[in-house]
């Protein structure tokens, strides 16, 4: 069994103390790094033939620092994400992030082992018995990629008839319904338009009957001045007269 540098990063110290000692004492040699960033300050100063990444871990989480290897990095060394959430609904999360294998915290130290020996050939592979709590990357890609392969099929004939026409009945309802909130939108908005109109109009209509009757005042206001004007001036002539005599 080849002797591998490893290089392991999770914010748990029970964690890194299993690890550990589990590798230690298959002859491996561990180191540590706090935190995703760490990682890369890590590997800048030695070469790793393995990473163990809490996936995770708070910050830049062991899914985004394995992106990041994988396309910065080449002649990268493998990587394993370590998690404590179901690998089953991690898989496409797991399939993104390119790494060669995720473990379930909680998995058979036995299988951790074996998966390790299996990147650096020793077991010829790994083994055939499933686990349930790891996934390799290959499993992974199999699985994802006959999904999304199953998802453009095309439906049978007869299956696809019947969805399409069901489609179309969809988006005539949706256009039926449409034109008829657009319709009673119109209605309500003539209807608000005419009664504007008549306001309108009977608007008008007041204010031309206030300025007929203002200028029915301003007129008898002038009769009534002119008729006083009269008097007096017909006063004023008869007060004249009488000294006069």
């Amino acid at each position: 069994m080849d002797k591998l540098r490893i290089l392991i990063t999770d914010d748990s110290s029970q964690i890194r103390e299993l690890l550990w000692h589990t590798l230690t004492e298959e002859g491996h040699v561990v180191e540590f790094a706090r935190d995703g960033d760490e990682v890369f300050k890590v590997l800048a100063m030695g070469h790793f033939d393995l990473i163990i990444l809490d996936a995770d871990m708070p910050g830049l989480n062991g899914y985004k620092v394995s992106e990041k290897i994988v396309k910065n990095i080449k002649n990268r060394p493998r990587i394993i994400l370590y998690t404590s959430m179901d690998v089953e609904k991690e898989k496409l999360q797991f399939y993104c992030s390119e790494a060669d294998a995720i473990i379930q915290k909680g998995a058979p130290v036995a299988d951790i082992i074996s998966t390790i020996h299996s990147f650096s050939g020793a077991s010829g592979g790994p083994p055939a018995q499933p686990r349930p709590m790891i996934i390799l990357k290959d499993d992974a890609r199999q699985e994802v990629m006959g999904a999304a392969w199953m998802r453009d099929m095309p439906p049978a004939p007869a299956a696809n008839a019947a969805a399409q026409a069901r489609s179309l009945e969809k988006d005539v309802n949706f256009c039926v319904n449409k034109l008829a909130m657009l319709e009673s939108i119109l209605e309500e908005k003539n209807s608000k338009y005419e009664s504007f109109i008549r306001n309108l109009l009977q608007e008008k209509s007041r204010s031309e009957g206030n300025a007929a009757e203002i200028k029915k005042l301003h007129a008898s206001r002038g009769q009534a001045l002119l008729v006083a004007y009269a008097a007096l001036a017909a006063g004023v002539a008869a007060a004249a007269l009488a000294f006069a005599r």
